[in-house]
């Protein structure tokens, strides 16, 4: 089986957000380990002897060139894709799932995917196999983020929500994994904010607060750390430095 993979990221250069960034990617993996193909390509079309660089081919041309060198396979190919929400949006979601369903078509050709749950791209594949990341990681954060807060048990059983009770580490830990639907990163700087927070004696408030601070969408996640860097508060310049401490 030859496995191929590629995946989209909106922040990045043209061609790591477009869906030509993705052919030109698939047709390079693609032909350096299927060189025999390259000659028998060239031969059935001389335009292709005079591309120089990735940006004198058309979307259609890779299209063609890969759809092309699929189909010709002896053998099994399986591709992975992933991000398929940060496709660049000039082109769309709904351009990108025709593009995959044309090399999904191919004989001997398995597709994965991956993506956040958006409503195009939700509707397009309804009809295809899936899981949600977050059916199979929610146990593994529950335990993660007990584990981490469970030295403050007694502290916040002392904490009072309001007038109906204390603070429990099951709440608080229920409300956690609900927020993070799935995402390890987002749990866990949460869970060290916290930390910091019932150590420093914040309040049920400031520790909601800090709760509901970090962004739940990854890059928004990522402007946030941008934007609260050069703030003088000593919260958003510790949790500044928190990010950086798991990206580097």
């Amino acid at each position: 089986v030859l496995v191929l993979s590629h995946f989209f990221w909106i922040p990045g250069a043209p061609m790591q957000r477009s869906i030509r960034g993705m052919l030109s990617s698939l047709v390079h993996q693609l032909l350096t380990r299927n060189r025999p193909m390259i000659p028998v390509l060239l031969e059935e079309d001389e335009t292709l002897q005079h591309k120089d660089s990735i940006y004198d081919w058309s979307k259609e041309e890779l299209q063609r060139t890969l759809l092309k060198v699929l189909s010709n396979r002896a053998y099994a190919s399986c591709l992975f894709i992933d991000g398929l929400d940060e496709v660049d949006p000039v082109e769309g979601q709904a351009a990108l799932v025709q593009v995959l369903e044309k090399i999904r078509a191919q004989t001997n050709v398995n597709l994965c995917v991956s993506s956040r749950p958006e409503s195009i791209l939700q509707e397009s594949l309804k009809n295809y196999p899936k899981l949600r990341l977050q059916d199979l990681t929610n146990s593994d954060i529950r335990h993660m983020v007990e584990e981490r807060l469970s030295p403050f048990k007694d502290r916040l059983a002392k904490m009072k929500i309001d007038e109906r009770g204390a603070v429990r580490l099951d709440i608080l830990v229920s409300k956690i994994t609900g927020k993070a639907d799935g995402v390890f990163l987002w749990a866990t700087l949460v869970t060290k904010s916290l930390e910091r927070g019932i150590a420093n004696g914040d309040d049920w408030a400031t520790l909601n607060e800090r709760l509901d601070v970090l962004p739940r969408a990854m890059n928004e996640l990522y402007s946030h750390m941008w934007s609260r860097l050069n703030e003088d508060e000593k919260l958003y310049r510790e949790q500044a430095a928190t990010y950086f401490a798991f990206f580097l």
